[in-house]
């Protein structure tokens, strides 16, 4: 391939990226995960992801992408984890890398099918897995000692930030599990709560675009899924820009609408400054850990809830199926982490 490495890495992804397109569709199309990338987000945080293999590489002498082999994707990857168990990362921080890596493979399939009379397929899911067992292994060590993201007393901590918005979305994320995005502090994108979330408006296509006059009618009470309490439901849109419904208790209902149709019409902030604010608090509680950070307050929903499922008759299983459906997980394994 032509240019530097980094040139060569922007190459290969875009020969995957469908920029604009559904990922969703995509989803449903192939009935299954896409392989593609959907957003500049996701393709910048690819591209990051892989930086360390252009100067990996460098450092070798190899100038081509192509010239990546079995041998060296093993050696490489095997240096990755030992990078990140040595710096006391999470798992999840070496799961996106691999998951980066495994994008790479595909856009060097595809260039290697355009340009290259005698094409080649890169496929290194072995050597993926090999270090991803790898990996959770010295995790599991790592975690006997690691401090538990969930916070001892999150009361405290939501009494603690000085903002009333700071603790109307704290909150959010400790009652009804929703991820920073799904309260209006978005890393990326403005993602602000409206009264509209509260309503039907948005939630269906078919809804999407009402007429002018059409009033915001608050989506009807409804009972708790777990504990048969009645419950105001709203969405969000969080993570990939999947909608998901939340049980809120009324009265933290009651205080969020009251902000809502108070003037102020939504709830924002830029996500730097609310996980300062958070940060802050913790600090001032002494409950600061690493890597906690505002998904504390999601670590707490998620074992509060498995807890109360658990006291309402419900089975290990069904009670993992349900927090995890609360949190917008695509797979229970992933809520296990917060248990």
């Amino acid at each position: 391939m032509r240019g530097s490495l980094k040139t060569q890495l922007t190459a290969a992804l875009k020969t995957i990226s469908r920029i604009g397109y559904s990922r969703h569709a995509m989803k449903r199309y192939l009935e299954g995960r896409s392989p593609l990338i959907h957003s500049i987000g996701t393709l910048e945080k690819n591209f990051e992801r892989l930086n360390p293999l252009a100067t990996w590489l460098k450092l070798r002498g190899i100038r081509d992408l192509e010239l990546l082999t079995t041998a060296l994707a093993a050696e490489y990857l095997a240096h990755r984890a030992e990078f990140h168990h040595n710096a006391g990362h999470s798992p999840k921080t070496f799961v996106a890398e691999l998951s980066a890596f495994a994008a790479l493979e595909r856009g060097l399939t595809v260039v290697s099918a355009q340009y290259r009379r005698n094409s080649i397929i890169y496929d290194f899911q072995r050597e993926r897995d090999a270090v991803r067992a790898t990996a959770r292994k010295q995790v599991c060590r790592q975690r006997t000692r690691r401090q538990s993201r969930a916070l001892e007393n999150p009361e405290a901590v939501v009494a603690a930030l000085g903002n009333p918005k700071h603790q109307i979305m704290a909150r959010l994320q400790l009652e009804c599990g929703c991820r920073a995005e799904g309260v209006g502090a978005p890393r990326r994108w403005h993602n602000p709560l409206r009264y509209a979330n509260f309503c039907g408006r948005g939630l269906h296509a078919e809804k999407a675009h009402p007429t002018q006059n059409e009033p915001d009618a608050l989506l009807p009470l409804i009972a708790d899924p777990v504990t048969d309490e009645m419950c105001r439901p709203f969405w969000t849109k969080e993570k990939g820009g999947k909608v998901a419904t939340k049980y809120c208790p009324l009265p933290l209902a009651d205080k969020v609408l009251q902000w809502l149709d108070g003037g102020r019409r939504e709830l924002f902030e830029d996500y730097v400054v609310y996980l300062a604010a958070i940060n802050k608090a913790m600090a001032a509680t002494g409950q600061s850990a690493t890597g906690r950070g505002t998904h504390a307050l999601r670590f707490c929903f998620a074992q509060r809830r498995y807890r109360q499922c658990l006291r309402h008759g419900m089975s290990d299983e069904q009670a993992k199926e349900q927090v995890s459906h609360e949190m917008s997980h695509n797979r229970p394994d992933i809520t296990e982490i917060y248990l």
